[in-house]
């Protein structure tokens, strides 16, 4: 048996309801295949299918016009067979974000169950239903024995005269009016060719039609007229825009419920629609009527708003297939920051004044402000503005601050909205009086060649002034000119009291004094683009982008002032002739997306722009999609040359994970980011692996000349069984290098495994260095006993073979030659004597021995080692020679094997 529960398990559970109307709800319950023309019939007298299965739906009707719909399948059903329940009672539409329907009814309906019967239509009516249908002809109503589960109440049996039309009481009137001043010959040329081309639709259709001073108006009969409209006009305006832009001209356009209006010149007027408001190509119509249009529309949501919370709202409609096809950058803003009846000259917000903008008080802006915005997520843009509509909806301004105060992404979208035009804000204005060149977003370098004028202190008072005292500080300010004082500060100051004060016009004419007046290009232009925003404000868009577009040519690297000329014709509703300008500016300074997405002057064009932006934003999000997989071989890489431990590598790899997170947050600054960072990063990590092999090829090579040395003096040691431990670790660190010196360290795994033979090979050789010490000790000692023995004895023999022989010449001639006196004593002391001389000889040998060894044993040694190096070296280039002979052997074998092999083949 169908329940009505099973359908309604179907709607969302948990909702937050912006929109509610009551009207009634139709269950239908039927048993085999359901003809068209009931699903027809009921939408075309303004049903709208809620839910549905493949045996029951729901559907909801915003007036009594559904007892009419039901009339006509109450005739259809006496000659057609369908076995069919339907049961009519009151219920509520409820609209959630995202433009999500449900049904809300009593419980004890929502509980019911039914039967299908065998054949034929039974139509059963709420006894509150019935009460609507008094003044109906040709309706009547049985009662009759309830179904099965049907709620306890006076259900009545629906029956209708066939004889009668029941016709719904349906019906809207369109309009379409172009944009401009209509004696513009592109006006003229834009209308004319867009006209030509809603004639063919007009004709097509049968419309009739009325125009108007350039205003098309034509009556919509029936549902079915109004889809065929909305669609065709859909179509041919997409149809210009993408294969005539040239002849495209934006006119906005409106489908109001007839009734309580007629077709006449004044019935724009008397529909409450501001058209200077409305995007252009996007038809506006109430919540009411676009539900119905079906699956083939899809509601156009201007931003998050609280404002609107009736079913009789004004939205706008496009063509599902159309969005789906062209996309846009998914962004609302809050409805009350967009709409309202104020602005503020400093913001472009709707909600206050300029004496009451928080920007008033904020700190000055730093020069990357909008570069800073590269970590607000898309889905963080958007929560919070919807945040700050529903706190401005319950607290109006005084939401602002606390918002502010507190961390988050609604603090930060409030300080990029309220910093959209920082230039000409009161936080900025010391900075730029005190500037002297030409770069508006240069830090100030002092207070000019005018540091002691008066406006400084009055601009300071200024900024902390409330809105009634400024009117005296506006007294002072005009008293410092009438002393004669010629001061270009005075009169900018003067041009913000006016402003503040609400006088446009005159605030105007004081910038355009201190224009003149000001000797600096940067000074004048920024003037002129304080004159444009106030004819702005004004409403005189046009003379204002003009304006704008002189303060460029006078400061051509600012790019303000082309921004807001392009948002002059986004006011104007020109968004879709300027929206690629605006892609161009994003794609020459990236920081304007999240400005663009933040600014609520941008509203008219919101659309367009978006929709322009969303190739940027696609291209964007795939190239750092792709830079994510470059990210990841780039950790690879990391990974595969350097631990973990390594400082600059560990670095690099937080950077790389930096970057893998930012390319995960749906921003375009963030897109922007990672594409331009990552090749970057990856010619750093390229840098540092050259770097590191350079720096262990140096290492080793260190390594190689102090174990060269090692060995060199070592070798000479006389007790070369004493250095078994010295040997070991020598060996181990000679073959440490060895393989060092025949790896390849351009490959990961030699440089890995270099790298973790560093520290061992730097402790073997400071430990052989530590060892040689000893061993030098006892190899000098050694060398210096040889030396200093061969020098002694060779001292001691020759001076006992003189002293021998003197002793015997005296001894044979001493009489002869007159010493008579020591012949007697050598011959009566021969034995004593000899002994003192040997004495004396030995020690005097001694000490001769141990001066010379002393002067000559560094150059001893130093010779030796020399031996033994080029010995060394002669040895290596013996080992080098054969080794290249036999390479050189080796490969004229191999060439002659391959003379040989093309020999054979020949």
């Amino acid at each position: 048996m169908p329940a009505l529960a099973d359908l309604l398990a179907k709607q969302p559970a948990d909702r937050e309801i912006t929109v509610s109307a009551e009207g009634f709800a139709l269950w239908l319950t039927w048993g085999g295949a359901l003809s068209p023309n009931i699903s027809q019939t009921l939408q075309d007298y303004g049903g709208l299918c809620v839910l549905g299965n493949a045996s029951g739906a729901l559907w909801f009707f915003f007036s009594g016009d559904a007892l009419l719909a039901l009339a006509k399948l109450a005739v259809w059903g006496k000659f057609n067979p369908q076995a069919l329940t339907i049961l009519a009672f009151p219920g509520t539409l409820q609209v959630g974000v995202g433009q999500s329907l449900s049904i809300s009814m009593d419980s004890g309906l929502a509980k019911q169950d039914v039967e299908i019967p065998g054949s034929g239509i039974q139509i059963w009516i709420h006894p509150k239903l019935r009460e609507n249908s008094a003044n109906t002809p040709g309706l009547s109503f049985i009662a009759a024995s309830l179904l099965p589960g049907m709620a306890r109440l006076k259900w009545l049996l629906l029956d209708a005269d066939p004889r009668l039309p029941y016709t719904s009481s349906q019906g809207w009137y369109a309009m379409l009016k172009p944009l401009g001043n209509p004696l513009d010959k592109d006006f003229q040329a834009g209308w004319r060719n867009l006209f030509e081309r809603v004639e063919v639709i007009l004709q097509t259709h049968k419309f009739k039609y009325s125009l108007n001073d350039n205003c098309l108006m034509l009556p919509l009969e029936n549902l079915s007229h109004l889809r065929a409209w909305m669609r065709d006009l859909l179509l041919v305006l997409d149809d210009i825009k993408e294969r005539d832009a040239a002849h495209y001209w934006p006119c906005v356009s409106a489908a109001v419920d007839r009734r309580g209006l007629n077709l006449n010149s004044e019935l724009p007027q008397r529909v409450n629609l501001d058209w200077d408001a409305l995007t252009p190509d996007y038809p506006y119509m109430s919540y009411r009527t676009a539900y119905l249009l079906g699956e083939d529309f899809a509601i156009q949501e201007r931003c998050f708003s609280t404002l609107s919370t009736s079913i009789d709202g004004w939205c706008a409609v496009g063509l599902r297939e159309a969005d789906s096809r062209n996309g846009a950058v998914p962004v609302l803003l809050a409805g009350h920051m967009a709409y309202g009846s104020e602005g503020c000259f400093y913001c472009g917000v709707m909600t206050h004044k300029a004496g009451a903008c928080p920007s008033r008080r904020l700190p000055a802006l730093p020069a990357d402000f909008w570069d800073q915005y590269n970590d607000l997520d898309l889905d963080d843009i958007n929560a919070a503005f919807r945040a700050i509509e529903i706190k401005l909806a319950k607290s109006g301004n005084g939401a602002y601050l606390p918002m502010m105060e507190a961390p988050g992404p609604a603090a930060r979208v409030l300080e990029g909205v309220f910093s959209q035009q920082s230039a000409i804000q009161l936080r900025s204005v010391e900075r730029i009086w005190g500037l002297t060149g030409k770069d508006i977003d240069a830090e100030s370098e002092g207070r000019g060649i005018a540091g002691d004028s008066p406006a400084w202190s009055l601009l300071e008072r200024l900024r902390h002034a409330a809105p009634g005292e400024l009117g005296a500080l506006e007294k002072e300010a005009q008293g410092h000119i009438a002393r004669g004082q010629r001061d270009w500060r005075i009169y900018s100051l003067l041009g913000f009291l006016a402003m503040e004060r609400g006088d446009l016009a005159k605030a105007q004419s004081f910038w355009h004094e201190a224009e003149g007046m000001a000797s600096l290009v940067l000074h004048q232009a920024w003037h002129r683009f304080l004159q444009a925003r106030a004819l702005e404000m004004l409403g005189k868009c046009g003379e204002a982008a003009e304006l704008y577009q002189m303060a460029q040519r006078l400061l051509p690297q600012w790019v303000q002032p082309e921004y807001r000329r392009l948002t002059c014709r986004v006011k104007l509703g020109f968004g879709e002739k300027v929206k690629e300008r605006f892609s161009a500016l994003v794609t020459e300074n990236p920081s304007l997306f999240n400005q663009i997405l933040l600014d609520p002057d941008l509203e008219r064009g919101r659309k367009p722009i978006l929709a322009a932006l969303y190739p940027l934003w696609q291209e964007g999000q795939k190239r750092s999609q792709a830079e994510r997989a470059e990210l990841e071989r780039l950790q690879c890489v990391l990974e595969a040359w350097f631990t973990p431990e390594h400082p600059v590598a560990a670095r690099f790899t937080a950077q790389i994970a930096n970057l893998q997170a930012a390319s995960l947050v749906r921003n375009y600054l963030s897109f922007f980011h990672v594409v331009t960072v990552r090749p970057t990063l990856e010619g750093e990590v390229d840098k540092l692996i050259q770097r590191e092999i350079e720096f262990l090829q140096t290492r080793f090579k260190r390594y190689l000349a102090l174990l060269e040395g090692i060995r060199d003096e070592a070798s000479w040691f006389p007790f070369q069984r004493a250095l078994v431990e010295f040997n070991r670790d020598f060996n181990e660190a000679a073959g440490i290098l060895n393989w060092a010196f025949t790896a390849d360290f351009h490959v990961p795994e030699a440089f890995r495994k270099a790298q973790e033979y560093i520290q061992p090979l730097n402790d073997l050789v400071l430990r052989l260095e530590k060892r040689l010490k000893t061993l030098r000790l006892a190899r000098d000692a050694t060398l210096f006993i040889l030396v200093l023995s061969k020098t002694f004895l060779w001292i001691e023999i020759v001076s006992l073979v003189l002293s021998t022989v003197g002793i015997l010449v005296l001894l044979l001639y001493g009489h002869a030659i007159g010493l008579e006196w020591a012949q007697r004593l050598v011959k009566a002391n021969f034995w004593e004597l000899q002994k003192v001389i040997v004495i004396i000889l030995s020690l005097t040998s001694l000490g001769i021995a141990a001066l010379r060894s002393t002067l000559v044993f560094e150059k001893k040694r130093d010779r030796m080692l020399q031996e033994a190096r080029s010995q060394r070296e002669e040895m290596q280039q013996e080992r080098l020679e054969r080794a290249r002979a036999k390479r050189e052997e080796e490969m004229r074998k191999e060439e002659a094997r391959r003379e040989k092999s093309l020999d054979d083949l020949g």
